[in-house]
């Protein structure tokens, strides 16, 4: 992936006004997952579900953000959650390598720094991770990130 710094990326927040990735970065640590769509679908509900399981303890690290694709399928009718969302352009997942071979979001976690530096990334590799990927890959990983930040 060539997505080691995010500082220059740009989004579409809630209202749909475009703003640097960055303005969204309030913390040590940020929980950027890259998914299709808002969350409807079968693959992204299943990410979804366990990203709002997990809130209370993500948050506990960080921000968490879900970055949906710009041509979400669910973009009309999102299901309702507390997890922060917001668009960002295909044509800037593609810069960013979080495409893959046939257009698709490449289900991908990223950890950044305040300024949008990457200090993980998590990729989703196969369908059964879905459902224990935060709780097996993310976690611990922001564990050993703010651990490492305290010594």
């Amino acid at each position: 992936m060539t997505t080691q710094y995010l500082g220059a990326t740009t989004v579409l927040n809630e209202q749909d006004q475009p703003t640097l990735l960055t303005h969204l970065l309030n913390d040590k640590l940020n929980i950027l997952h890259f998914q299709d769509s808002y969350g409807s679908g079968r693959t992204c509900n299943c990410v979804l579900s366990s990203i709002e399981a997990n809130l209370e303890r993500l948050s506990n690290y960080g921000s968490t953000t879900l970055i949906v694709a710009d041509d979400a399928f669910d973009k009309d009718n999102p299901p309702k959650t507390k997890v922060h969302r917001v668009v960002m352009t295909k044509a800037e997942m593609g810069r960013l390598n979080l495409l893959d071979e046939e257009g698709y979001v490449r289900r991908t976690t990223l950890i950044v720094d305040s300024t949008g530096s990457v200090l993980a990334t998590l990729p989703v590799t196969t369908e059964e991770e879905l459902a224990t990927h935060i709780e097996q890959a993310v976690l611990p990983t922001l564990t050993q990130l703010q651990n490492k930040a305290s010594t």
